[in-house]
């Protein structure tokens, strides 16, 4: 059977556009379509409220993609340590990318420079087709092919489709892929800050009864917080004027780095966990948000969806390899089977922790503070947490 493409992907963010990228030199047609149509016009001066903490891996992806020499050029911030401690010890674990040999935990880059990258990258890929501005409206599958319908009343096949559009992803709901979650009923607040004292290239978070409060090192010698918020808190900080938000933060985070100032405008995002059943089904696979979500504590969502995204098109060229239909169901659960164990221990991990110390109920401070004490003795328990903090 002859096909318009041989994947069509839906979704062109960080984790479609990467995707699309590391097939793009395999001899495959591929489309690349997305609701959203980004522009990458903004002034240079200015930074994206969203950021990501790439880890390693993320990074040596990115190289191996040639994406990564653009990111370098555009103000990444490495970062070498993570200091977190808890609202009611006195004990701080510490986490140093010296004590595994390397030289940094990871980078922090803009959301929008990252895809601005990709898609710089892709312009000059005659094997991808992007079609920005258009929807995905209906999906058919068949024993050979799958079709979508675009919202500009298109009917388009493809060997395989690949969501990559979300956690309210179409695809899955289209497909009929069942997804379990809950909402934190936490909302994240992202905003750039000053602080009088250096970040000293560290990430620090401290954990409080209503969420925890993340200062990310920017290149600038500025932060980003994400502020993970109970709803009602949340929306009482998002209410608050500049020096009201301020007296908070200061408060919540103990002068660590000394006076905290806002330098940016706030925006607010609700947090929930979800994950489906299935990552795939007949000539359908979701990658990233729309197969998992996790919540930002760790800062692993995006990477999480890199190793999806990587892990998908390994398997694929694979099949190629092999002259295997790369929609056959047989060959993609090679991908959930590689992704989903993972997956899912980060998700327990981080809602384990989120659980454990957004609460102010007297036995669990207890425990969280006799824990704290003893984590940093013990070796086995600090490589844990050392490897959460990698993303691996």
């Amino acid at each position: 059977m002859q096909h318009d493409y041989d994947i069509i992907i839906v979704g062109a963010n960080m984790v479609g556009a990467t995707f699309a990228c590391a097939l793009a030199d395999n001899g495959l047609k591929l489309l690349l379509i997305d609701t959203h149509k980004p522009t990458f016009n903004w002034p240079p001066a200015s930074y994206d409220l969203r950021v990501s903490a790439l880890t390693a891996a993320s990074s040596a992806l990115f190289e191996k993609l040639g994406i990564w020499p653009h990111l370098i050029r555009e103000r990444p911030s490495p970062f070498r340590a993570l200091h977190v401690w808890n609202q009611d010890a006195e004990n701080k674990l510490s986490f140093d990318s010296a004590d595994t040999g390397a030289a940094y935990l990871g980078h922090i880059v803009e959301n929008r420079r990252i895809q601005q990258a990709l898609h710089q990258a892709l312009a000059y890929r005659r094997s991808v087709e992007l079609k920005l501005g258009i929807s995905l409206d209906a999906l058919n599958i068949d024993k050979d092919a799958a079709t979508i319908t675009t919202s500009d009343k298109q009917n388009i096949t493809a060997k395989l489709v690949v969501g990559a559009d979300g956690a309210r992803s179409k695809v899955r709901q289209l497909a009929n892929i069942h997804s379990t979650g809950w909402a934190y009923h936490q909302q994240g607040i992202v905003a750039h800050v000053k602080t009088e004292k250096s970040h000293q290239q560290c990430g620090w978070q401290r954990f409080l009864n209503t969420g925890p409060l993340a200062f990310l090192p920017l290149d600038d010698s500025r932060s980003s917080i994400v502020w993970s918020a109970k709803d009602d808190y949340a929306n009482a900080l998002m209410a608050m004027d500049k020096a009201a938000f301020e007296s908070e933060i200061n408060t919540a985070f103990q002068n660590e780095l000394g006076q905290v100032t806002l330098d940016s405008e706030r925006a607010a995002f609700p947090l929930k966990a979800q994950h489906v059943h299935d990552y795939v089904s007949p000539r359908i696979a979701l990658i990233g948000d729309a197969a998992h979500s996790i919540h930002p504590l760790a800062g692993q969502g995006v990477n999480l969806g890199l190793l999806d995204a990587a892990c998908l098109a390994d398997i694929i060229e694979t099949a190629i390899d092999n002259k295997r239909d790369i929609g056959r169901e047989h060959t993609l659960k090679k991908y959930q089977r590689a992704r989903k164990t993972g997956n899912l221990a980060m998700l327990a991990a981080t809602d384990g922790l989120n659980k454990l110390f957004s609460n102010n109920h007297h036995l669990l401070n207890w425990a969280r503070n006799t824990g704290f004490a003893a984590i940093q003795g013990i070796p086995q328990t600090t490589s844990l947490f050392m490897r959460l903090a990698a993303g691996k």
